[in-house]
């Protein structure tokens, strides 16, 4: 999805098992919206602001993050 309002709504309705996301999305950053997803499927997220992020990442293990990568490699 290019746009995580749409991306939102489909998890609503849909099961997803993996899930890859930016941080930086139009509407909302890629952290608000796994706190918007019930149960969040296995989470990667891309980032160009690694270190920007990264600590707070961890924060999100227990939303199922699996990877944090930077897209700037």
């Amino acid at each position: 999805f290019s746009n995580p309002i749409k991306a939102l709504e489909y998890l609503n309705v849909h099961r997803c098992d993996l899930m890859f996301l930016d941080l930086e999305m139009p509407e909302m950053s890629g952290f608000e919206m796994l706190n918007k997803i019930q149960t969040p499927p296995y989470t990667v997220i891309m980032t160009n602001f690694t270190e920007k992020y990264a600590e707070m990442a961890f924060q999100y293990l227990s939303k199922n993050l699996l990877d944090f990568i930077s897209k700037d490699h």
